[in-house]
């Protein structure tokens, strides 16, 4: 387990923020998306969800892209016109969950961020 905080830090900061743990956050997790496995990244400060086009089209061509009108801005200096969006349902050790994919021309690794881990028991919050 990564220990993203604890509840000594908590103590000393004398502030009432959850505490995340992520199992093997280098590792990211397996997640099943129309019977294929895809390893996603975790990151709990991520603000939107990500998967690159190749994975969409080679390894989920049933799922429908979406057209968007998001303009992703990375770092305050790039902009990328993602591709669209897809909405699959997606698995993780019998939990599922349907979840929003915005669709980047990029390669790189799938992301999840806080919310959708919380949703699939992919990390625990504890108070």
């Amino acid at each position: 387990m990564h220990v993203i905080g604890t509840h000594e830090d908590e103590k000393e900061s004398g502030g009432s923020d959850d505490v995340a743990f992520i199992e093997d956050p280098e590792r990211g997790r397996d997640v099943w998306i129309e019977n294929k496995r895809i390893n996603f990244k975790l990151d709990i400060g991520a603000a939107i969800k990500t998967i690159p086009s190749n994975i969409v089209i080679e390894m989920l061509p049933k799922v429908a892209l979406m057209p968007t009108n998001i303009t992703l801005k990375a770092f305050g200096v790039s902009v990328n016109k993602p591709k669209g969006v897809v909405n699959p349902i997606c698995k993780v050790k019998g939990r599922k969950a349907n979840l929003k994919f915005v669709v980047v021309n990029l390669q790189t690794t799938p992301l999840l961020g806080l919310q959708e881990c919380e949703e699939l028991g992919v990390i625990k919050k504890y108070r």
